[in-house]
Formats: structure tokens, C-alpha cells, sequence
């Protein structure tokens, strides 16, 4: 029966998609297809049944899944960054099974190992090789705790059809799965002629056994787990490790992308070791690259799609909001100023900066400038407010209204020590991960109160100049040794200090309180009361809609503030730069953002030099403010 004419029950797909796969495979064969052409018109099928909506929605989420509820060669999602890129593999498309004095053909695309019945064999002679691509995600990083707990599901997720059956597998119980993983381990090295790995291309390497004592076991695991723990994105947490393997378009995924992967799960126990390699120099590569499932599960990705934002909140696609909805963003604007003036202590220009700080992105880059940025200095916090803990308790909002943030403090004992940078350790063939491995829409604020008097040593220095680079150029030089390779970045960036910051800036506002420090913790208590339950709801939902709406300037207000450039270059005796009106332009989108509008209008034009007015003002009073030190 031809391929296109095999009907496959939803069940089916969902439960055990390999054994579809293979149906389909086997019968393209026989229609007199070749291998390639068999094993892509079998996938396209599973693609095609994976990219339903529905279908996807219904998917278990590894991310939100305990690792004992995973499913083996079931269908899943994982929803994360791009951290890593490995070199492509070579993985068995179609392999020889010899048994019962005939020999058929399999399919080896989404599986890490071949298996074979009763009285099989592999047939050397009969094998085809493709390649594939690994990624090695993690879970998006800096992801603030409201923002993790909407993934979390209320329930374990429900079994579909007939529950527990595993793909090519007899039924059976969880309980029973965990007792034959832990059998198969021991036995993985007895077993081993029925049961290889796919990649490599190679029938001749067998799985090798797990558990045993040998010391250069026990040293690939350790290298694997240490590989896979400097991977996440915080030590400790919740993070994750998946290895994603993907067989088509990957190309068109960068590193520090965010995406969403469904595929097949896969947790074969032979994995748990690393495998044999001839050269000893290769081994603690080849346990970085292979660490056991049950820390960095494999999924064979069926298709993927790039994440346009990471807000729990909202569908993944925002379609525009209706024009009814700006009166609820203006309601929702208001209420945010509220909210950010009174953690301000009661400044009202600094809260509208940064309220257009938190919408800030690059929306094109020209030439080497990043257009779209708004890096803040809030500057001028008194030893008062600082000692009333204002820079923590504002981090601490941000971390509620925002999904993403992260607090750098700018102590010399931080700058000395931390791991900012991504390096490349070329023993292990991985990238090591840095704090500023960030994807897109990380908010991060750098607290430069906790500066004080001492020494910065070499990565000290290294640390200060990367955190300039990223707020100048928005990019980050990943460390490969011998060169450093900038990748582009997109974080707002906050800086607090006392005086002006030693870090470039956008923008800088000395704070101009009008409520005395000593009354932060009661403001902070009141904004407790205020920040209901559905307003956080509703300002979270708010700042990623509008960070994401279209804008343009209409062609009869481009011509009106070109001439209004002018006019106010000349008043200034040619003081105004190409810059002042760039950042200008900047704040009049954020502004128009803020309230919901696709277009600069003549009035928030006025309401943006009207800002951009008291800030310069503001400044200029402060005086030659000294560099923090």
C-alpha cells in the first residue's frame, strides 16, 4: 500500500509515532521508492500531523514535566534557548534486520539506537546514512517565578488512548519502566549486539554498559554531568538540559534563539555512557556530548517554530489589538506609572523613563548601531535611599511585572569572580555558558551602589568592558580563546547609581524624589495592596503586547520634525547632535508604544520633547555629577 494511502489514528501518531514512521517507510519502499525519498515522505507525515494546532496544544511540555512522568518514544515539546550547536552527526537512515532467513529494511530517523527482535541481526551490508544537526537547549534563561509557575500545569497530564503503551513496546507500568531501565543498564554491554547507536553512521560500536565501577565510567559521567550543570542558565534552579536533533531547516536557528521543538522523546539507558572512542584525547568530548537522559533528555525534532516572545500570558502569535483595546492600555499605562512612580519615591519623570526603558528593542540594526534601544541611567541615589534598599526592591518589582530579569550587581568581588562571557572549552568541544547568555527581552539592571573602593582584576576588567559593549552595540564577544566572535544581543539595560555611571548610557535621569527614603518600606507595602492578583495580570500582558506593535512615522510628520531639528539645533548654537535627535526619535516610539498607538502623533511628538526638556533640564541642574567610584 503506498505511503499516502496508510490512514493513521490521531492515537497512533501521539503514542507511538515510530512505529508509524516505519509503516510508512516500509511501504514507500515497496511503491519503489529510494530510502531518502521513503524516510522524507514518512516524516512529512508526522510533520504535517504535529503542526496542527490542536495537536500541539495537547502536547506534554518537557519543561513543565517531571523527568519521571517522560514518556519514551512518545511525542513531546520543549520550549527553550538555543545555547549550543554541535557539529553534525551521521545517523543510520535505513538499516538491514536480518531474522528468520529474510532480511527487511528499517528506519533509523528519530532514534538515538536500533533495535532488533528475537533472533535478529543487524546486516552490515544493507545501510544508508544521513546527517543531522544537534542543539543543545536549555530552558529560557533568567525566567522570573510568576513567569515558571504559568507553565506549570494544574494536573499531571493525561494518558491518550491506550495510556501506557511505549512505541514498539509492550504494555506496561511506570513502576515496571523504572525497574526495567535500571535491568537494562546492567545488561546494556550483554545486549549489546542487539542494540546500537544510530549516529556515526557505525553498526560496529555497540551501546556500552552503565553502573559498572570503572573508574573511566565514573569519570565520563562526571565530565557529562559537570558539562550539563554549567549549561543551565541558573545552577540550582528548576533548568533544564535538552538535546534536540534536528533533520531539517536547521540553518535557519542561531544561537540564543528562543524556540519551541515538538519531536520525539527519546531515553534509551544505553545511553547513559558515553561512547567508545579510540583516541583518549576525544573521550571527555564525547562525555560532554553524550550525557545520560535522565539529565539532558533527547528529542528528535518533527518541526519547530520560533518563539516571538516568552510571556506564559499570551498566545505565541499577537495578532493586533482591536482599536476598543486602547482604552484599556491607557487605563493599564496609568495604573503602571502609578505603580513605578511610588517604587520611585515619587518621581514622575523617572517613572515615564522608565516605563520606555521596560518597552526598549532593537527593531533594526544600521551598520554597527542597534536602533530601538534605551539603556537608562537612573542616577542620584542618596546613601538614604540605597540603605532603605531602593535598587533591590525596584528589582523586585521588575521581577513581577516582567518574565525575564536579571540583577548584576557591581561590587569589585562580583566583577572579580563572576562568569559574564560565554567561553569555548575546546577539550570538551562545548560552549561554556556566562550571565549574559541572555535571550531576547532579558531585562537587566546593574546595580552600581554596591561599587565600592578596590582593585579590579583581569576578569574584572573584562567583565566591566563586556557589560559596555552590550549596552553600546548591543552585543556580547563570546570568548573562543584565540578570538572573540560578538553576537547580537537585545536587553534593556538599567543602570542605578549615586553619581553618573562609569557605563555608557542612552539615556540618564538623576532621581528627584518627593518622598523621604525612610518611607520606602511603607511605599513598597502599599504597592503590595495596589498590585492585585488581575492587575499584574493585566500590566504583564501589556508590556509584551505593546514592546511588540508595528510603528511607523507618517510622512507629514517626518517633514515637521526635520524642520523642528533644525530650529532647535540653531536656538542651541549647533549644541544639538545627530544623536540628540535619534534618541529623540527613540523616546517618541517607546511613547507611542506606551500608549498603544502605531503611529507618532503631533501630540505625543510635544510629549516627548516635553520629557526630553525636563531630563536635559534636570541634568544640567545636577551639575557635573562625578563618575561613581
Amino acid at each position: 500500500m503506498p505511503a499516502e494511502m496508510i490512514n493513521a489514528s490521531p492515537e497512533a501518531w501521539l503514542t507511538a509515532p515510530l512505529d508509524e514512521i516505519g509503516r510508512r517507510f516500509s511501504a514507500g519502499l515497496a511503491a519503489g521508492l529510494s530510502p531518502a525519498a521513503a524516510e522524507k515522505q514518512a516524516a512529512a507525515a508526522l510533520t504535517e500531523f504535529a503542526s496542527q494546532p490542536d495537536i500541539w496544544r495537547q502536547l506534554p511540555l518537557l519543561n513543565a514535566t517531571p523527568s519521571h512522568a517522560w514518556r519514551a518514544g512518545r511525542l513531546a515539546r520543549f520550549r527553550g534557548m538555543v545555547q549550543d550547536m554541535h557539529d553534525p552527526e551521521f545517523y543510520l537512515r535505513a538499516f538491514g534486520v536480518r531474522g528468520a532467513g529474510a532480511t527487511r529494511t528499517a528506519c533509523g530517523r528519530y532514534r538515538d539506537v536500533v533495535d532488533c527482535g528475537p533472533d535478529e541481526t543487524l546486516d552490515p551490508d544493507v545501510q544508508e546514512t544521513g546527517d543531522r544537526q544537534t542543539l543543545r537547549c536549555v530552558t529560557v534563561p533568567r525566567r522570573t517565578a510568576w513567569s515558571r509557575e504559568e507553565d506549570r500545569p494544574a494536573a499531571p497530564p493525561a494518558e491518550t488512548g491506550s495510556g501506557e503503551r511505549e512505541s514498539s513496546a509492550a504494555k506496561r507500568t511506570h513502576e515496571d519502566e523504572d525497574e526495567d531501565c535500571e535491568m537494562q543498564e546492567e545488561t546494556a554491554a550483554e545486549d549489546g549486539e542487539k542494540k546500537v547507536r544510530t549516529t556515526n553512521g557505525s553498526t560496529n560500536s555497540t551501546a556500552p554498559a552503565t553502573g559498572g565501577e570503572n573508574s573511566s565510567e565514573q569519570s565520563a559521567a562526571s565530565v557529562a554531568a559537570a558539562a550539563v550543570a554549567r549549561d543551565l542558565p541558573i545552577p540550582g534552579s528548576d533548568a533544564m538540559v535538552c538535546l534536540v536533533k534536528v533533520y531539517s531547516d536547521e540553518h535557519e536557528l542561531a544561537l540564543n534563539d528562543l524556540v519551541e521543538f515538538v519531536g520525539v522523546v527519546t531515553l534509551d539507558p544505553t545511553l547513559a555512557a558515553a561512547p567508545e572512542v579510540e583516541d583518549a584525547m576525544e573521550a571527555d568530548e564525547a562525555a560532554a556530548h553524550h550525557p545520560p537522559p535522565s539529565l539532558a533528555p533527547r528529542l528528535h525534532a518533527v518541526t519547530w517554530r520560533r518563539l516571538e516572545h516568552s510571556n506564559p500570558l499570551l498566545p505565541d502569535v499577537l495578532p493586533l489589538p482591536p482599536a476598543e483595546a486602547a482604552q484599556e492600555m491607557s487605563a493599564t499605562r496609568r495604573q503602571l506609572l502609578t505603580v513605578l512612580q511610588t517604587a520611585l519615591l515619587g518621581d514622575a519623570l523617572a517613572a515615564e523613563l522608565v516605563l520606555c526603558h521596560l518597552l526598549s528593542s532593537v527593531y533594526i540594526r544600521h551598520d554597527v548601531m542597534a536602533l530601538g534601544k534605551l539603556a537608562l541611567n537612573v542616577s542620584n541615589l542618596t546613601p538614604a535611599a540605597t540603605a532603605a534598599g531602593l535598587p533591590r526592591r525596584l528589582y523586585s518589582l521588575l521581577e513581577r511585572l516582567t518574565e525575564k530579569a536579571l540583577l548584576v550587581p557591581l561590587s569589585i568581588a562580583h566583577l572579580n569572580s563572576a562568569t559574564l562571557v560565554p567561553s569555548k572549552d575546546y577539550k570538551c568541544n562545548v560552549l561554556v555558558t556566562g550571565d549574559l547568555q541572555l535571550s531576547r527581552n532579558t531585562h537587566l539592571v546593574l546595580d552600581e551602589t554596591e561599587l565600592s573602593q578596590g582593585q579590579l582584576d583581569e576578569r574584572g576588567v573584562k567583565n566591566l568592558s563586556a557589560l559596555g559593549h552590550l549596552i553600546t552595540w548591543q552585543k556580547v564577544e563570546y570568548d573562543f580563546s584565540f578570538h572573540r566572535l560578538a553576537y547580537e544581543a537585545d536587553v534593556p539595560v538599567l543602570v542605578l547609581s549615586e553619581g553618573r555611571s562609569l557605563l555608557p548610557s542612552d539615556c540618564r535621569v538623576p532621581l528627584q524624589p518627593s518622598e523621604e527614603a525612610e518611607r520606602l518600606s511603607e511605599q513598597h507595602r502599599a504597592l503590595e495592596e495596589y498590585l492585585t492578583p488581575s492587575l499584574l495580570q493585566q500590566i504583564r500582558r501589556y508590556l509584551t503586547v505593546c514592546r511588540r506593535l508595528p510603528y511607523a512615522v507618517p510622512e507629514a510628520l517626518q517633514g515637521a520634525v526635520q524642520q523642528e531639528f533644525v530650529s532647535w539645533r540653531q536656538e542651541s548654537g549647533n549644541q544639538v547632535k545627530a544623536e540628540d535627535l535619534h534618541h529623540l526619535l527613540v523616546l517618541a516610539r517607546l511613547l507611542s508604544l506606551s500608549h498603544g498607538k502605531t503611529e507618532l502623533t503631533a501630540e505625543v511628538w510635544r510629549e516627548a520633547r516635553r520629557i526630553e526638556e525636563q531630563r536635559r533640564a534636570r541634568v544640567q541642574r545636577a551639575g557635573p555629577t562625578p563618575v561613581a567610584a
